[in-house]
C-alpha cells in the first residue's frame, strides 16, 4: 500500500499541460516506501487501481481505454 496522491513528489512531478503515460505514474508508485507488509494491514488506494488497470493492458493487449469500450461499452 501506497499513498500516492498524498505523496508530496507526486504532486511535484505532474505538469498540469500534459497528461502522464500509466508508466510514468507506476514508475513513480514503485519508488514509494510502503505503509505496511503485505497482508498485516488493509487500506484502500488508488494506486491498485492504477496497477489494475496496467494488468489489463498487458494481458489483454489493449489499452484501457480500448478493452473498456469494446468488452463493456459495446463500441
Amino acid at each position: 500500500y501506497t499513498t500516492l496522491f498524498r505523496s508530496e513528489s507526486f504532486w511535484k512531478m505532474v505538469d498540469y499541460n500534459k497528461s502522464l503515460s500509466l508508466d510514468e505514474i507506476l514508475n513513480f508508485i514503485s519508488t514509494l516506501p510502503t505503509e505496511f507488509s503485505p497482508r498485516s494491514n488493509w487500506k484502500y488506494s488508488n494506486s491498485g487501481y492504477i496497477i489494475a488497470g496496467k494488468l489489463v493492458e498487458v494481458i489483454s493487449g489493449q489499452s484501457w481505454d480500448q478493452y473498456i469500450k469494446i468488452n463493456f461499452l459495446n463500441f
